[in-house]
This record gives C-alpha cells, sequence and structure tokens, in this order.
C-alpha cells in the first residue's frame, strides 16, 4: 500500500494487488483491504477523507527487460527505449526515471564520436543505466515469491528494507531516491542504512523470539 502526499492538500491512495486477488472496485471493498494492510493513523485518514475521483483500476502482467545490448546485429536507424527495452512493475514508481535516464544515455551516446554502431553503444549505455532499478524492481517482487532460494532471500532483504522505511525517514528518503534514480540502489546497503534496517528488526521483533 502507499499513501502519497499530492498538490492541493490531496493524497493518492494505492493498494497493490498480486497473483488472483480481486482488485477492490469500490470505496467500500477499497477501505476493508486498506484495513488489513494499513496503520491505524493511516486508516483514520483513510476513512475520514473525502473521495475526489472513483477507484480506477490497472493491470500489469509482469516487468520486462529486454536485453538488445546482446544482439549482434540490429536494424539500422532504429532505436528502442523507455518501456520497450525495460518496464518494470508500476509499484515502484520507476518507469519515468528510467526512461528519462535512458533518454539522458542516448544523448551522450550521440555526443561521441565514434564509429561503432549507435544501437549498439546506446543498447550497453543502456544496460548499465537499467539493470540497478531492475535488480531492485525484482527484489521488491521477490518479497511476494516462493520461488527459489536466491529469490526468497532476496525478497526477504527487500521485506526487511520497506519495514524499516515505514518508520524510518531516512530509511524511506534512502529508498525512494533509489527508486527514482536519484542515487544508486547500492546506497541501500550503506552501512548507514544496514544499521537502521537493523535496528528497526530488532525493535519490531517480538521478545520470545529474541530469547530464541
Amino acid at each position: 500500500m502507499v499513501f502519497a502526499a499530492q498538490e492541493n492538500a490531496t493524497w493518492v491512495p494505492s493498494l497493490q494487488i498480486y497473483g488472483d486477488h480481486k482488485a477492490p472496485s469500490n470505496d467500500a471493498e477499497f477501505l476493508a483491504l486498506a484495513a488489513t494492510l494499513a496503520p491505524p493513523d493511516v486508516m483514520h485518514h483513510l476513512q475520514s477523507a473525502q473521495p475526489l475521483d472513483p477507484i480506477a483500476v490497472y493491470r500489469f502482467p509482469c516487468g520486462i527487460r529486454r536485453r538488445y545490448d546482446q544482439l549482434r546485429r540490429f536494424p539500422g536507424r532504429l532505436l528502442v527505449i523507455g518501456d520497450t527495452l525495460c518496464s518494470v512493475n508500476p509499484v515502484y514508481g520507476a518507469g519515468v526515471s528510467l526512461a528519462a535516464a535512458e533518454a539522458i544515455a542516448l544523448g551522450e551516446c550521440l555526443a561521441e564520436e565514434s564509429s561503432a554502431p549507435l544501437a549498439r553503444r546506446f543498447f550497453r549505455t543502456a544496460h548499465r543505466t537499467t539493470y540497478p532499478t531492475w535488480w531492485l524492481a525484482k527484489c521488491g517482487d521477490y518479497s511476494l515469491s516462493q520461488a527459489g532460494l536466491g529469490a526468497r532471500l532476496l525478497g526477504s532483504g527487500f521485506r526487511l528494507l520497506s519495514a524499516a522505511a515505514a518508520e524510518d525517514p531516512a530509511t524511506a528518503t534512502a529508498m525512494l531516491r533509489s527508486l527514482a534514480l536519484v542515487d544508486s540502489p547500492s546506497t541501500l546497503v550503506h552501512p548507514r542504512i544496514l544499521r537502521r534496517i537493523l535496528r528497526s528488526r530488532l525493535r519490531n521483533q517480538p521478545v520470545e523470539a529474541l530469547r530464541r
């Protein structure tokens, strides 16, 4: 769930439903589902808020990253950019940032003096640009997946990060800046952030679990 402040003293609540779960189609269903996820203070505001628009449902089948950088040949005078090149789960709000980063990469390639084909240079640069965000988004998706030991470990790490971000502004800021490509996702494993995640985990872990 995301509850984001917007301009003109308005807020946008979003619920993300995975798998075969049914998305809410009216206000009552939305509030009922939100009550299973949101902390009391958020629910208080949701229940007292005045809806400005009807609920809109958006379906997204899967994330896709096409490795054009691995092709030996590519048609001349043609490039692929944006969601067609790399499309991550919109839950993370990284799509526009990725497209902008790819556009910057294309500008840098156009400014280069090189005899190598533009497509080859751009796709290799775009791969390096999109990979960190793709990796971070996959970790988020893995947090809800049961596939493979490696996927479960990455998903567990993302769940710990999300739990810390829910109560610690510094961790939340680092997470959002990474998803928006302001900072590299590698900053999320900086010792300063890891300490905050560990403190959050220890603070919220039941005493019985700590004794075991």
